[in-house]
């Protein structure tokens, strides 16, 4: 009972829509997947992620709908400390694709502790907790994913467009998931991005970042040379079924419940993940 309560608070589905921050920076690099990319993949997404994921559950104590969980089980020592050794495992395997590839996988690691431990807990400040969130899930698994491919495709201002383009999408994204929390996180004391400023400027950076992401995104496709130009003019359908989403939810936030919104902030992150694993795969097979 409590290995199936830690194997849920890894929350690996959730991880999945995550996971294009990596395979983007892996593509542009012009990586090939095989069994030491499948690997790697799984100790950054499974270990380092499902691990600070179980970690910060045994600090907040959530006792509503939380990111692809709509009940979940109590966290306690052994998802604090199983999930910190399952982090600090990871990074270690990550030494055999370099002392670089572990840097990042430890940098992650500490950022996801002084986001969660109440001796530092960033997560309870607006801007901080935006900030870790935009780092530690937008740039530095993005350039995981490039060291993790052979280089040498595309220019250097392609590879750091692009992890713009991962770091406004992420950080976009981010606050969706905590406007369903807003009660809960202000009780705890926790005084995040969506308790700060409110449904409606959740919204509104979710469109704006979002769109400026792919608005970059676009052109990248129509300028650089890692990506068939193609793909840029479907791009303004991604954003446009992304807005209409936000609008809709919108719409229908105040007289919903936190189940209702939680399920639509996982709907809207995995609709908008869905497309780039699309986008990816289909670059990946090429």
């Amino acid at each position: 009972m409590a290995w199936g309560s830690f194997l849920r608070h890894l929350r690996l589905h959730f991880q999945l829509v995550l996971a294009p921050v990596f395979l983007l920076g892996f593509a542009q690099a012009g990586g090939v997947p095989d069994g030491s990319f499948l690997v790697l993949f799984l100790l950054v997404h499974v270990g380092l992620y499902g691990g600070m994921t179980a970690y910060n559950s045994a600090y907040d104590q959530d006792t509503g709908p939380v990111g692809g969980m709509k009940n979940p089980p109590p966290a306690g020592r052994l998802e604090q400390w199983g999930g910190l050794g399952l982090a600090a495992g990871a990074v270690a395997l990550m030494g055999w694709w370099g002392w670089r590839m572990a840097g990042l996988g430890l940098f992650m690691l500490v950022l996801g502790v002084a986001y969660s431990h109440p001796r530092w807990r960033w997560k309870a400040r607006p801007l901080a907790s935006l900030l870790t969130v935009t780092v530690g899930q937008g740039l530095v698994p993005f350039f995981m994913g490039a060291l993790a491919g052979p280089g040498g495709r595309g220019a250097d201002w392609e590879l750091y467009l692009l992890s713009l383009v991962s770091a406004l999408f992420i950080t976009g994204i981010y606050p969706l998931t905590q406007v369903y929390q807003i009660e809960e996180d202000r009780r705890r004391g926790d005084f995040t991005f969506a308790v700060r400023y409110g449904p409606e400027r959740v919204f509104q950076t979710a469109r704006g970042l979002v769109g400026a992401g792919m608005g970059l995104l676009g052109g990248v496709m129509l300028a650089g040379s890692i990506f068939r130009p193609f793909w840029a003019w479907v791009v303004p359908a991604g954003y446009a079924a992304f807005w209409w989403a936000i609008q809709a939810w919108g719409r229908r936030f105040a007289r919903q419940t936190p189940h209702q919104n939680h399920d639509w902030a996982l709907g809207v992150c995995a609709g908008a993940s869905g497309l780039f694993w699309i986008f990816i795969t289909c670059e990946l097979s090429r």
